[in-house]
């Protein structure tokens, strides 16, 4: 039985975001320190220290969220620590440390907005003998224009966590807010909280225990898990600048590759196990005057076009590896359906926009980047190699030009490609220009779906490689009562028990107006394979906007928790 949870409208305005990692919170959070236990409670084989352990502690807030605070400790001798904080209706609980120190330096993130916390820290030398101290902590207020959530959950069948949820500016109901990112638990309440004031996007966990995000059309970040700005990485087209820092300790990183000239990240990047990153960036391409009259008639605007470039990038901002689609497909064939568009991310008169990747994903096991090209209908696994510079290597393409045979229905305008647990493909497939359907000048309506594919490349053999179509989810709009189509961003992900959270981030109300949409972020249990109405039941389902309130968000992820990293132990 779905569940419906309801988060109170979270009160008093903030100052609207204006400037990179603003929170806009109009009074930082608070804490108050309590006096600390210096009493040890040895533990079942423990044997009492001669002097009990000394111990001073502070917790301050932080001012990137109103919703999280810093925990330092310092000890006499090297301790691990757990904390865990309480309010009248909440409780957050940290892992322990993993390692043992005299001074720690901990992020507290979970808590719920305006509500006082009890702090208990709980502290253990090498022989087992625990310390303990408390202090009082007050968290502040979000944006007064951050919804209500209307969430419906059936708890014993959804997969537990965080829901990350990657608010668009582009929605109406902000304000002028920016690009909030916030995270909700389990009961509906925000619990997390990320302002960079400007369009960001692609939330993804680093290995390190930070957050990486892109900031369309500037540069990508790490931050820690509080929303601290810890690097900054941004193009240097001349090669000339230097690694840099200022006085808030983020270092800035310009990235430069001499075979070729890299623009701003947008949309996704992916943190990667041995430090380094994956980018996606853009890089310019020259158009004949001929064909330029051929594609857009009547433009007299002297336009090229760019494509998408996937870079691999060390920590320090040297650039390792390229792959340029422009390389690798064929604009000719597949010149897409926005070259004579002049507005949109990155496009001017004079730049249009050909392939728009959106999504990447790097495969462990094939060794491959997966990456989404909306415009021209393809999914395009690059070879991962141990050359640097240029890559062109490509171990499979599904869509426009595949190069294996495919048993499922056509994909069109895709977003959030990865690779799950089994090794499927999994998709969001928006669905523009479908054939047959009215986007495409048919008679049938539009509709969006996520969607699984199984390809088998095991055999050593290209020849003998295959696709097959083994899944699929779409659903009827609450709002519309139609088939739900969102022609533009949403995502899908498999989560922790298997299920697939798809992301609905711009269901459309009028056709007309694809700014005017809404959005519905749906846990399902998929079917074993194709069957059932809507692909599987749904078990958890946020909705957000409506016909008169236009909302979109860019995508959704489901984090098992905030406390990751090298920094926890059993994490």
């Amino acid at each position: 039985m779905l569940r419906r949870l309801s988060a109170v409208l979270l009160a008093a305005a903030l100052v609207a975001a204006s400037c990179a990692d603003d929170d806009s919170s109009t009074e930082p959070p608070t804490s108050t320190t309590t006096t600390t236990s210096t009493t040890a409670a040895p533990g079942e084989d423990a044997t009492p220290p001669d002097d009990p352990i000394q111990v001073a502690t502070v917790v301050d807030g932080v001012d990137t969220s109103p919703l999280a605070a810093r925990v330092t400790i310092e000890s006499t001798v090297p301790v691990t620590v757990q904390i865990t904080a309480t309010a009248d209706d909440h409780e957050v609980a940290t892992p322990v440390t993993a390692a043992s120190a005299t001074t720690h330096d901990l992020p507290l993130v979970g808590m719920r907005a305006d509500r006082d916390y009890v702090v208990a820290l709980t502290l253990t030398d090498a022989a087992g003998n625990e310390t303990t101290a408390t202090e009082s902590f007050t968290t502040g207020s979000l944006p007064d224009v951050l919804p209500v959530l209307d969430i419906v959950s059936d708890p014993d069948r959804s997969s537990p966590g965080i829901t990350i949820l990657e608010l668009n500016p582009v929605s109406s109901i902000f304000d002028g807010l920016g690009a909030p990112i916030v995270g909700v638990d389990e009961e509906g309440e925000y619990v997390w909280y990320y302002n960079s004031g400007t369009f960001s996007g692609a939330a993804q966990r680093t290995p390190a225990g930070g957050v990486a995000f892109q900031h369309d059309p500037f540069a990508f970040s790490v931050n820690d898990i509080t929303s601290r700005r810890i690097a900054e990485y941004y193009p240097d087209p001349t090669g000339a600048d230097e690694p840099s820092s200022d006085d808030s300790g983020t270092e800035y990183f310009p990235y430069h590759a001499d075979w070729v000239d890299l623009g701003a990240v947008h949309h996704d990047l992916v943190p990667m196990d041995d430090g380094t990153l994956l980018g996606l960036s853009t890089t310019e391409h020259p158009v004949t005057p001929e064909r330029r009259a051929e594609l857009c008639p009547g433009d007299e605007e002297e336009w090229n076009i760019f494509s998408d470039v996937v870079m691999h990038v060390e920590p320090d901002g040297t650039v390792l590896r390229t792959w340029d689609l422009y390389d690798v497909l064929s604009f000719d064939d597949h010149p897409g359906e926005f070259l004579c568009n002049v507005q949109g991310l990155g496009v001017t008169p004079t730049r249009r926009d050909w392939t728009h990747a959106n999504a990447m994903w790097f495969d462990a096991d094939r060794d491959a980047i997966l990456v989404s090209s909306r415009h021209t209908d393809q999914i395009v696994a690059f070879a991962m190699t141990d050359e640097t510079g240029p890559q062109t290597e490509v171990r499979w393409i599904l869509g426009n030009d595949a190069t294996m045979p495919y048993d499922g229905e056509s994909f069109h305008h895709t977003h959030g490609v990865k690779v799950v647990s089994n090794g499927d493909v999994l998709f969001y497939d928006n669905g523009n220009f479908r054939p047959g359907t009215l986007s495409a000048g048919g008679t049938e309506p539009n509709y969006s779906r996520a969607v699984r594919i199984r390809v088998d490349d095991s055999s050593d053999d290209p020849s003998e490689w295959s696709a097959t179509q083994v899944w699929d989810h779409r659903m009827i709009d609450p709002i519309t009562d139609e088939l739900l189509y969102a022609p533009f961003i949403s995502d899908a992900d498999e989560l922790a028990n298997g299920n697939i959270l798809v992301t609905h981030g711009g269901a459309s109300v009028d056709p007309n107006n694809f700014l005017n949409s809404h959005v519905q972020v749906v846990e399902v249990v998929p079917d074993a394979e194709n069957g059932g109405d809507e692909g599987g039941d749904i078990v958890w389902q946020l909705s957000l906007g409506d016909a008169e309130e236009a909302v979109s968000m860019y995508r959704a992820d489901r984090w098992e928790t905030l406390y990751f990293g090298a920094l926890w132990a059993d994490v």
